[in-house]
């Protein structure tokens, strides 16, 4: 299992330095899956990082950070916990205001049976899932 970690890690990672299209990156993560014999699980947390580093470190649009996420969503050789959850932040997010990391965590919080995620950002806020924690 620690093999794939790995490789899902090294494969997002792929994605955030490299300088290609989404279908490059895309058949470089492929090769990475057909090297090894199982299927890679890919951590939402990896997806939350990824998509941080690709708004901060390279400046990135929400709608080419959320054409990454699909595509690995997309990639058969990835494993996703939550996936239906990631599916529905990323929608939530190319749509939307907050970060990434926002929206997965009010996805997988409603999964749990969660009303409302409690947030300190306002422009988290503004969408009705999160509800405003006023200091």
């Amino acid at each position: 299992m620690g093999r794939s970690r790995a490789q899902a890690r090294a494969s997002a990672a792929h994605c955030t330095t490299s300088h290609s299209s989404p279908p490059a990156a895309t058949s470089a993560h492929a090769s990475i899956a057909a090297a090894s014999s199982r299927d890679l699980l890919l951590n939402p947390i990896v997806l939350a990082e990824l998509a941080w580093t690709l708004k901060r470190s390279y400046k990135k649009s929400r709608s080419v950070i959320a054409d990454h996420l699909d595509l690995l969503l997309q990639s058969p050789e990835f494993v996703v916990p939550f996936g239906v959850e990631v599916a529905d932040a990323v929608r939530r997010y190319r749509e939307g205001s907050a970060d990434f990391a926002d929206y997965l965590l009010a996805a997988i919080n409603r999964a749990s049976g969660c009303r409302s995620t409690l947030t300190f950002d306002h422009e988290a806020a503004d969408d009705d899932q999160f509800t405003l924690l006023k200091v």
